[in-house]
C-alpha cells in the first residue's frame, strides 16, 4: 500500500482506512453517508461478517476521496474498502472488507497512522452536530493498526481542550489502549476483511 490517504465524511462515526484511509476535520459534512445497524445477534470478533449487516456502508473505491498523495493510487485493487459499523449497549462494532496489493505494511518507530490502520472520528455525544467546527470533550480520534502480527490502539485527544480524564495514549504504537477491545482478520482473493469490538466503557472516565 503506497502513501495515501482516503477520506469519508458525513458519517455518526467518521471512518477511514490507513496508511492509507484518513478521515477529514470534523468541519466536514455531507448527507451521504452509512447507517450504523443495532447488533441483533452476537458478534463474534473471527474476521467472518456473516453475522452483520452489510446493507449501508461507507464506500471507499474513487480517486476523488482521495485526498493525499492521489497521484499514487492505482485503482481499486490497489486499496479500496467498504467498511461497516453495528453497536450494541455495550460495544461499538467497526469492520471493514478491503481490497489492497500490499496489506500489512509496518514500520517500527513510527505512529499508528503512518502505518497501516484506520482511524475513526466519533463523537460520543448524540446531540452534537455534524456541521460543527470545532471539538468538543464528547469527540475522540481512534487509531487502530491494521496488522496480522500487532494490536495496537491509540486515543487521540490533543484537539479537545477539556480531555474529562481521557488523555491521547498510544499514539507512538506498542500498546492497546482500548481495554477490551478486539480485532480479527479474514481473507479473500485481492483483500482481507478487518472486525472489531470497541467497548463504550473506553470513552467514558466518569467525568
Amino acid at each position: 500500500m503506497k502513501w495515501r490517504e482516503f477520506w469519508a465524511t458525513g458519517f455518526v462515526v467518521m471512518l477511514v482506512l490507513g496508511l492509507a484511509l484518513q478521515s477529514a476535520p470534523v468541519a466536514s459534512y455531507s448527507p451521504k453517508g452509512a447507517t450504523a445497524w443495532k447488533a441483533t445477534e452476537v458478534v463474534v470478533i473471527d474476521g467472518n461478517l456473516g453475522e452483520w449487516d452489510l446493507s449501508s456502508p461507507v464506500v471507499l473505491d474513487s480517486v476523488g476521496q482521495v485526498y493525499r498523495n492521489p497521484e499514487k493510487w492505482d485503482g481499486t485493487t490497489d486499496l479500496s474498502a467498504n467498511v461497516y459499523v453495528m453497536w450494541d449497549e455495550s460495544n461499538l462494532y467497526v469492520a471493514a472488507e478491503v481490497k489492497d496489493d500490499t496489506p500489512f505494511i509496518y514500520a517500527e518507530g513510527m505512529f499508528i497512522d503512518m502505518n497501516d490502520s484506520m482511524v475513526i472520528y466519533i463523537s460520543t455525544n448524540p446531540g452534537a452536530s455534524p456541521s460543527r467546527t470545532s471539538y468538543e470533550s464528547a469527540d475522540f480520534r481512534v487509531l487502530l493498526m491494521i496488522s496480522d502480527f500487532y494490536m495496537d490502539t491509540a486515543l487521540d485527544r490533543d484537539m479537545v481542550s477539556d480531555p474529562k480524564g481521557i488523555v491521547t495514549d498510544g499514539m507512538y504504537g506498542g500498546k492497546n489502549v482500548l481495554a477490551g477491545y478486539g480485532h480479527a482478520l479474514g481473507a479473500f482473493p485481492g483483500g482481507f476483511t478487518f472486525e472489531t469490538k470497541i467497548p463504550w466503557s473506553c470513552f467514558s472516565s466518569g467525568q
